[in-house]
């Protein structure tokens, strides 16, 4: 099960829009726990999904993969897909390994 979430449509909350107001990191959601991509749009108008990072929120502070998500939108991430199979740590793990390889 994916989520998509893109940074600028309604409801998705730009960035900067955070419990920490100046943090980019404004437009993911607050899963409790998953993988996440960021995507960019390819000069051809499709889509490409960036390296996978672990979300983490707890009590409205994110405490995943900062640098992941960081990254992404240093990449110029449009959209973030969430992966929400992964019920556990070990899980999240096996999904990140496996899109990261």
């Amino acid at each position: 099960m994916f989520a998509t979430r893109p940074r600028d449509a309604p409801g998705a909350g730009p960035i900067g829009a955070c419990a920490e107001p100046a943090s980019p990191l404004a437009g993911l959601p607050e899963f409790e726990s998953a993988v996440a991509f960021g995507v960019v749009r390819t000069a051809e108008g499709g889509l490409r999904r960036l390296a996978p990072f672990e979300i983490l929120w707890r009590d409205g502070r994110f405490c995943g993969d900062a640098g992941g998500a960081w990254a992404a939108l240093r990449a110029g991430a449009v959209e973030w897909h969430v992966h929400l199979l992964a019920r556990d740590a070990a899980a999240r793990r096996i999904v990140l390994d496996d899109f990261s390889a």
